[in-house]
């Protein structure tokens, strides 16, 4: 309860942040002003902190958990692969992801669906969950069939050369609303000391980079700003 540190410097009691945040001053800016916490941003989409959301990379994944993958298609944009499992109390944890990007913003590797592919199942391998099965999770973009532009008409999907690989996608859901629901619900941070219902391990450097980064859409602010780099995002 001192207002000032030994060497007389001054420190912000507990009643003082409060009395800014009576006065008007947001949850964001409080965050950032008095206890530096510099991964909030102002019109943030998510609610994203680090101490709630984030775990080791160590922690261990349980034997019997059920296993999803999920996908977001690129290739001038990133791409982004993540793998998750369920705990007992369907809390999700993402465990490994792979981005797809050349470590500029927003852009992507451009690989074929062949080199992602393989590259998908070469980190399955390195995990250990080759063997295990695995639901896996795409958006639609993924089913739809490409020019063939030497033959004419149509050539395979991306779900069609996954499938050739023994890596069989299914369609994720296509709500917007009900994605953003279920996202924002997941990352809610409990009163009660109980950890929220999506964490995220910490070596899953670009979820953790680029989530807090994603602003809402100025026309319609119950959803994200789709230019934004959001490709974790709707992965997820």
């Amino acid at each position: 309860d001192d207002t000032t540190r030994d060497d007389g410097l001054p420190i912000i009691t507990r009643a003082a942040i409060e009395d800014e945040r009576a006065q008007g001053m947001s949850d964001d800016l409080i965050r950032q002003e008095f206890y530096c916490d510099f991964s909030v941003v102002g019109g943030q989409a998510f609610d994203f902190q680090k101490k709630y959301h984030v775990v080791p990379s160590d922690t261990p994944i349980p034997e019997y958990a059920p296993i999803y993958f999920t996908f977001d298609w690129g290739y001038g944009h990133p791409f982004s692969a993540q793998w998750w499992y369920v705990d007992s109390d369907n809390r999700v944890y993402h465990f490994k992801e792979w981005y797809g990007w050349n470590g500029e913003p927003n852009t992507g590797l451009r690989l074929t669906d062949e080199e992602i592919v393989r590259g998908i199942t070469d980190i399955e391998k390195g995990l250990k969950i080759d063997t295990k099965y695995i639901t896996r999770l795409a958006g639609p973009d993924c089913f739809n069939k490409k020019p063939d532009y030497r033959r004419g008409g149509q050539g395979p999907s991306t779900a069609d050369v996954f499938d050739t690989y023994n890596v069989s996608l299914h369609p994720g859901d296509p709500s917007r609303d009900l994605k953003i629901r279920q996202f924002r619900s997941r990352l809610f941070i409990p009163d009660d000391n109980t950890k929220p219902m999506m964490q995220i391990y910490d070596s899953c450097v670009n979820f953790i980079r680029t989530i807090p980064l994603i602003p809402v859409d100025k026309n319609k602010i119950e959803y994200i700003d789709t230019t934004s780099e959001n490709h974790t995002f709707d992965a997820a």
